[in-house]
C-alpha cells in the first residue's frame, strides 16, 4: 500500500495516536491515585475512630486489671493467712493433752495454779505452781528437764505467801514458784 499523505500529516497522526494513549495511560494513574487516596483516607478515619475507641476499652480494661490486681492481693493475703492457720493447727499442742502431761510431772505436795503461753522462743510455757515447801521448785523443774516435753525448764521465782488466805478444810501451800519451760522442738534462742 502506498500512502499518499504528506509526510508532515503521517508524522502528526502518529503522534496523535500516541498521545491519546499517553493520555489513557495518564487518566488511569490519576483514577489509580485519586483511589489509593481515598482508600488511605477512609482507613485514616477508621483507624481513627477505632483508635479511639480501643483507647477507652483499653482504658476501662487497665481499671478492671487494677481491680483484680486488688482482689489478688487480697487472696493472697487470706492464702498466707491459710497457711499460717494451718501450720499451726498441724504444729499445735493441745491444752488437753499437755494439761494432764505436765500433771504427771508434778511432785507430791505441789499444785498447778496457771499455765500461760507466752510464745516466745526462750521461755514459750510460764508455769504457776503451789507448794508445801520450796524444796519442791527444784524437784519440779528436774521432772519437766527429764520429760519428753522440755528440752529445758527456768525457776523464775519462789516465793513465801504465809497462810493468811487459808479457809477452814481448805489445804495451805506456804509457798509458791513461777518456772518457765521450753519445749524441746523450740527454736534456740542466740545471744547477739
Amino acid at each position: 500500500m502506498i500512502n499518499l499523505l504528506p509526510p508532515a500529516i503521517v508524522s502528526d497522526r502518529r503522534y496523535g495516536r500516541r498521545n491519546i494513549t499517553v493520555l489513557r495511560y495518564a487518566i488511569t494513574v490519576a483514577c489509580i491515585g485519586l483511589t489509593s487516596i481515598g482508600i488511605f483516607l477512609f482507613n485514616m478515619h477508621f483507624v481513627s475512630d477505632d483508635e479511639s475507641r480501643l483507647k477507652l476499652e483499653m482504658a476501662s480494661q487497665a481499671v478492671q486489671i487494677s481491680k483484680l490486681e486488688e482482689g489478688q492481693k487480697n487472696v493472697d493475703k487470706i492464702a498466707g493467712q491459710l497457711k499460717t492457720i494451718d501450720k499451726l493447727y498441724t504444729g499445735e499442742v493441745k491444752f488437753s493433752q499437755l494439761i494432764p502431761n505436765i500433771g504427771a510431772l508434778l511432785p507430791n505436795g505441789v499444785v498447778l495454779n496457771a499455765l500461760a503461753l507466752s510464745g516466745g522462743s526462750a521461755s514459750p510455757l510460764s508455769l504457776d505452781v503451789d507448794m508445801e515447801n520450796q524444796n519442791l521448785a527444784a524437784v519440779f523443774q528436774q521432772n519437766l528437764v527429764k520429760s519428753d516435753l522440755f528440752g529445758a525448764a527456768d525457776i523464775s521465782a519462789i516465793s513465801s505467801k504465809g497462810d493468811a488466805s487459808a479457809k477452814p478444810g481448805q489445804k495451805v501451800y506456804p509457798f509458791g514458784a513461777s518456772l518457765t519451760a521450753t519445749f524441746k522442738n523450740a527454736p534456740k534462742a542466740t545471744i547477739k
